[in-house]
């Protein structure tokens, strides 16, 4: 994994961090999350950082030199260079795939999103949210 951040710096900003929660329900009206452990966190703001991990496709064609894995910034940087006045696919509609579409729309000649849920966000937010 890369961290950005040292877990000290989040103490001396007053930031608590909880990892390995897993949240299985908001309640937007009363402002609070529920964990899987039955705790519960209150709350002001809500922000819902997903997390990502990239899969690399397995179909023929997966292993061409045009097929990418974003998960650093140097893949970020040869995607741009790679996607440039061309044709893009991006395989994924949650927040790296739409960000990413997002960001290339004035720079590619096209975007194609690919996602096998029917909305985008879905398998992260649900349909509510996606549609």
């Amino acid at each position: 994994s890369i961290y950005l951040r040292q877990p000290e710096f989040f103490e001396v900003h007053g930031i608590e961090l909880w990892s390995g929660k897993e949240a299985v329900s908001v309640d937007t009206s009363g402002k609070k999350v529920r964990f899987k452990d039955e705790s519960l966190q209150e709350y002001d703001h809500l922000l819902i950082a997903t997390g990502s991990r990239a899969r690399r496709l397995q179909c023929p064609g997966s292993q061409l030199d045009n097929v990418c894995l974003l998960q650093t910034p140097e893949d970020a940087s040869r995607i741009l260079l790679l996607a440039t006045g061309k044709r893009v696919v991006i395989v994924g509609a949650s927040f790296i795939g739409m960000e990413a579409a997002a960001f290339l729309s004035d720079k590619a000649s096209s975007i194609q999103v690919v996602e096998k849920a029917k909305f985008p966000f879905q398998a992260a937010l649900g349909a509510q949210v996606g549609g």
